[in-house]
């Protein structure tokens, strides 16, 4: 591990490597320092020198050394098809592995759990535990690999592999497909059995509802389905079982497949007319079919929906075939389902021979309609009756009128019919509607069926008929409205009035206007009232004021008040009526403006004191000052001159003096003056002080009676602000400092305050506590202040974690039991400068002890279990046994030994904490296993004729044979010595021999 100081401004003295190693000479910084195994967590301590100050600290980070190894077992080995599995983990960190990836050795994917991920999302660490389901026989190796925090991986495949064994289904049929209502389909089983392993049952479920049929012998199996829907597809599934209850299932989906399909349709377009397009909707039921249309005009189409658009009127038949995907078919018919008619429109006309106002009748003579919209030709309402009432015509003229009819689907048809309705048909053409007075009009009357004329121009001329007078001309002499008409007859005698539409207008205007004010002093804002005139039926539309003085003239009926300088103005206004009459007016003199008196106040505008100060006046204007009054915030001062003294405090002030010309125009000239005053002055907080506090505040007192806005401080180590308040000063080390302030007012007006000495800071003294940071027993142990400082220590208090502990004195010596640690030191000088500095260190404890499980035993017992006792303060890192036959664990609980024979066997383990300790502890002899005897009955098999015979024990022992026990047939027989002597009977025996040697180990033997 690479280690670099990185504190500016010191040297490194020391590296503690919280393993033992402390490095103090050479390149230190950097430094590289190799761990041994195994994995812990090392606390790693600087030492540093201020090459500034003098003074040493420490800095500690901890080194964390992971080293986890892939360790599991699964729930189980042997298993039949389709058998999940459980893999857990052993040994492991959990809080150590970033992610855990199962390889199941079936070809499955790999699966990974991501337990970094997982533990940043709900923070738990996960073990990683997993299961998996093996479908395949097979022998399959299962593998785990395991990447720590660090990256860094190791694998294990476990030695005993997953062996699936178990019998292979599958089955075939006949008729998977059918059109037909029921369906038969016969299935024949093709399951393979495992080895010599028969299959014993079969569980067939045919995907229709129908119960599982179980079965024990292998026949093929008919079965009828029904086909009610239009598509009816059914999943069939086959579950074996064997005799050693192994068991395979298949599922093959809509393996079964019923088609009947349903032909129908409908459509919202069954009555239309013209070329409009039909639209067909498919309401058949069907599965993946193809549709074919057929639309009665021998034309056809195919798709889902139905389109069609027909050339000609009539009815016509619609069928729709539908075939699905098995090619089973359905058709329906619907005969004359599509009408397609259209409406024909007429009408008849009543009397036309009346003059005008007349009333004409209109009668339908349509066919297929359903709608009727009359427009009568002559702009006023229609009707939508069938047959409407008697249409009244109000003025003579040729109309058109017009029948609409609707059918069905809106479709529409419409005639025109033009009607005469008697009288005199004319229009009026004028020249002009209106003018000024006098004022001529000229019209003429046009038009047919006209017989006479006879005019009235309402202005009381008198009316004369006349045969020619189709063009007149007459003057109206004073202003009105005039609404002339002619009065028409045509040859049939018919009369009728025609009359203008508007009048005509005969107009006329008068300008006038009046100031409201007309003589002014200085400037004159003059408002000038319109007082022009026009008929009552006409309004000015256009102004035109020049006020005089070369501005811009003003369109508006009121202009906005003008604002005139000192001299004599003119002024006129031209006017225009609504109908194009003009006037003018002009005033000359209308508006006189006498000047005002003007000038300058003369002194200064800022003072730095209070005081008496002059101020004087000088005219600029042409007229002669009559007289003068000055004051000074509105109060009155000094005399009817053109100077003033007067005596000022600190504050704002406005000087005036108000002028009187010999026209009697007055005005006043004013000038705002600052007599202004500044005080600095400031305090300090806490002038003396300890190095370990160079930050130091300072309290600003100045004043000024307008405010200051410049502020210089000078702090006496060659800095400055400009700030009202500056930020806490922080100097940069102890020692003596003289203040400065300057004050600057709003107005560049200035004061300087000083204290001196004004801040004092004594140095800090620096303390390092010295000793060992890791000790592997409870016990006294010293540890010594390193002090560096200009000040004599006045004080030494030692704590540990938080009690006081030790003397006023540089050592402690301190009794510590096993457990963490936190040495305090707080060192005050003469002047009461305070360093206080802490050490971490470890009181560790370890304690190696086990017991042996049946420590003497026989050798046909060579498995041997021990428990671990071991204990420490803060738990054990590494374990080592040795069992005495040349083999070794680093296991904490390893499995049961097993010794390779019989002997006595010393057993020894050593342990290692956390932090380094190491305790070993021995048994001698641990284990002793005695050797086991063997025996062989030596004698006859097969003897021809009952009788006694002699049977004897061939032992082949280390230890002496303390007992012989024999049997015969299961019963005790001959006596506790190495020979049998026995009875035999004709028959079949089993000679038994149990010898048990003096430390009793046993052999059993049977001959028959």
């Amino acid at each position: 591990v690479t280690l670099n100081d990185t504190v500016s401004n010191t040297i490194v003295v020391s590296w503690d490597f919280g393993d033992g190693t402390i490095v103090n000479t050479g390149v230190l910084n950097p430094i590289t320092h190799t761990y041994s195994p195994p994995q812990k967590v090392y606390l790693v301590t600087v030492t540093r020198l201020d090459t500034i100050t003098g003074i040493t600290s420490t800095g500690q980070k901890n080194v964390i050394i992971i080293d986890e190894k892939a360790n599991f077992v699964p729930s189980i080995t042997d298993i039949c098809q389709n058998t999940r599995v459980n893999f857990n983990t052993i040994g492991i960190d959990s809080s150590k592995i970033r992610r855990y990836t199962w390889d199941f050795g079936d070809g499955t994917p790999r699966f990974i759990i991501n337990n970094q991920t997982y533990f940043n999302t709900y923070g738990i660490w996960l073990n990683g535990n997993t299961n998996h389901t093996y479908a395949t026989n097979g022998v399959f190796y299962v593998k785990l690999i395991i990447e720590d925090r660090l990256g860094c991986l190791d694998s294990l495949q476990y030695p005993v592999p997953i062996s699936v064994a178990g019998p292979v289904v599958g089955f075939t049929a006949s008729n998977l497909t059918s059109c037909d209502a029921t369906q038969t389909v016969v299935f024949q089983d093709t399951s393979i059995q495992n080895g010599a392993t028969p299959i014993t049952e079969w569980r067939w479920n045919f995907g229709d509802g129908s119960p599982v049929y179980i079965t024990t012998v292998d026949t093929p199996i008919t079965h009828i389905y029904n086909n009610p829907a239009y598509y009816n597809f059914r999943t069939v599934t086959l579950t074996i079982r064997d005799a050693i209850g192994c068991s395979a299932t298949v599922s093959r989906s809509n393996y079964i497949r019923g088609y009947r399909p349903r032909a129908d349709f409908f459509s919202y377009d069954t009555i239309r007319c013209n070329t409009y397009n039909v639209f067909l909707y498919n309401y058949s039921s069907a599965y993946n079919a193809t549709y074919v249309w057929h639309y009665g005009d021998g034309t056809t189409s195919t798709g889902y929906y139905g389109s069609h658009t027909y050339a000609t009127n009539g009815m016509y038949n619609i069928k729709l075939v539908v075939t699905d995907e098995n090619g089973c078919k359905d058709s329906i018919t619907k005969p004359s389902y599509i009408k397609i008619i259209e409406p024909i429109a007429d009408f008849n006309v009543g009397d036309t021979s009346q003059c005008a106002p007349a009333a004409i009748t209109f009668t339908d003579n349509s066919q297929y309609a359903t709608a009727w919209e009359w427009d009568f030709g002559d702009g006023g309402t229609g009707s939508t009756d069938r047959n409407p009432a008697p249409h009244i015509y109000a003025l003579p003229g040729f109309y058109q009128v017009t029948l609409a009819v609707r059918g069905v689907n809106n479709c529409v048809d419409t005639v025109r019919k033009t009607i005469r309705v008697r009288g005199p048909i004319a229009t009026w053409n004028l020249t002009s509607s209106s003018g000024c007075k006098p004022y001529t009009f000229t019209a003429k009357v046009t038009g047919s069926f006209i017989n006479t004329y006879a005019w009235d121009f309402g202005d009381g001329t008198p009316v004369n008929a006349s045969l020619s007078d189709s063009v007149i001309s007459h003057t109206y002499l004073n202003a009105g409205k005039y609404l002339p008409n002619v009065v028409l007859i045509s040859p049939e005698g018919c009369p009728f009035t025609l009359k203008l539409q508007d009048s005509i207008i005969v107009d006329s205007a008068m300008a006038n206007f009046s100031p409201q004010t007309s003589v002014f002093c200085g400037t004159g804002t003059v408002s000038f009232n319109d007082l022009s005139v026009t008929p009552a039926f006409s309004s000015v539309t256009s102004y035109e004021w020049n006020f005089g003085d070369g501005s811009p003239t003003s369109n508006s009926a009121t202009p906005p008040p003008h604002v005139y300088g000192p001299g004599d103005y003119t002024v006129s206004l031209a006017i225009q009526s609504q109908y194009g009459c003009r006037d003018t007016i002009v005033k000359p003199i209308a508006v006189r403006v006498n000047a005002l008196p003007t000038g300058l106040i003369t002194g200064d505008s800022i003072r730095c004191a209070p005081g008496i100060y002059q101020y004087g006046f000088t005219k600029t204007s042409a007229d002669a000052i009559q007289t003068y009054q000055w004051t000074v915030n509105g109060v009155p001062a000094g005399t009817n001159a053109a100077t003033l003294n007067h005596n000022f405090a600190a504050g704002n002030y406005t000087i005036r003096v108000t002028l009187t010309t010999v026209n009697n125009c007055s005005s006043f000239v004013e000038r705002t003056i600052i007599v202004d005053s500044v005080n600095a002055n400031f305090n300090v907080i806490n002038p003396v002080r300890c190095g370990d506090d160079l930050s130091v505040n300072f309290n600003n007192t100045s004043g000024s009676h307008f405010g200051i806005n410049g502020w210089l401080w000078n702090f006496g180590d060659n800095t400055t602000s400009p700030q009202q308040v500056p930020p806490t000063h922080v100097y940069p080390n102890y020692g003596v400092y003289n203040v400065s302030l300057i004050a600057t007012s709003v107005h560049g007006c200035r004061d300087t305050f000083k204290i001196e000495p004004a801040v004092t800071i004594n140095p800090l003294p620096s303390a390092l506590i010295v000793g060992d940071s890791i000790h592997c027993a409870p016990g006294t142990y010293q540890y010594s202040a390193n002090i560096n400082s200009i000040d004599a220590i006045q004080t030494y208090q030692w704590t540990v974690n938080g009690a006081n502990a030790g003397t006023n004195a540089s050592t402690l010596n301190h009794n510590f039991t096993a457990g963490n640690y936190t040495i305090g030191l707080r060192v005050t000088t003469v002047n009461d400068c305070i360093d206080f500095v802490q050490r971490n260190i470890i009181i560790d404890s370890v304690n190696a002890d086990f017991t042996v499980i049946n420590p003497i035993r026989c050798a046909d017992d060579l498995s041997v279990s021990f428990t671990n006792n071991s204990g420490s303060h803060f738990g054990i890192n590494t374990w080592h046994w040795n069992f005495g036959d040349n083999t070794t664990s680093p296991l904490q609980n390893p499995p049961a030994h097993i010794y390779p024979g019989h002997g006595n066997y010393n057993v020894m383990l050593a342990i290692t904490s956390v932090h380094g300790c190491v305790d070993t502890f021995r048994i001698v002899p641990a284990v002793t296993i005695n050797p086991m005897p063997s025996a062989l009955i030596v004698g006859d098999s097969i003897h021809c004729a009952p009788g006694t015979y002699q049977y004897s024990a061939n032992i082949n022992s280390i230890d002496a044979i303390q007992t012989y026990q024999w049997t015969v047939n299961g019963a005790a027989a001959g006596t506790n010595a190495a020979t049998l002597n026995h009875n035999f009977t004709a028959g079949n025996y089993t000679i038994g021999l149990r010898v048990t040697t003096v430390n009793d180990c046993i052999d059993f033997v049977q001959r028959n």
